[in-house]
């Protein structure tokens, strides 16, 4: 059984499908497609049904049931690399370091090898840093004195 479904709605923007069903035993079982209110949306689903030619169709489903499947409204849209999140920090105050970090203001960055003389000889003395968190490890960036 072939035929077109069309559900109104009160603001406008019907659904309209196409279906093709199979009928076995008193109820018909198929697929229906075509647009959504939205008609940029389509729309692809099960549809299921009781029917005789003497009482039509009854009972119908349009995705879910026990006779049907699922409904599924395909919008518009695009995919979009995913963008790091860079997150960084920085504090101004007087410098405290033991072993391997830096703390300013509260701020307390890990130091990499790199600028270690350097914020051992900025120890008690006025400066900022600027950290940046990688791994959840906020790390050293720029110590500079002010």
């Amino acid at each position: 059984m072939s035929g077109t479904l069309r559900i109104d709605v009160a603001s406008g923007g019907d659904t309209v499908a196409h279906f093709d069903t199979v009928y076995s035993g008193g109820s018909i079982a198929g697929l229906a497609s075509g647009h959504a209110q939205d008609p940029h949306a389509k729309l692809l689903a099960n549809i299921s049904s009781t029917f005789s030619t003497a009482a039509g169709f009854g009972g119908g489903k349009l995705g879910g049931g026990t006779n049907g499947g699922a409904a599924v409204e395909l919008g518009p849209g695009r995919c979009e690399p995913s963008q790091t999140v860079k997150e960084t920090s920085e504090a101004r105050g007087i410098v405290a370091a033991s072993g391997t970090s830096v703390t300013v203001a509260s701020l307390t960055c890990t130091v990499s090898a790199s600028l270690q003389a350097k914020v051992t000889s900025l120890v008690g003395m006025r400066a900022e840093i600027h950290c940046a968190l990688s791994g959840g490890v906020n790390n050293l960036v720029k110590i500079e004195k002010k």
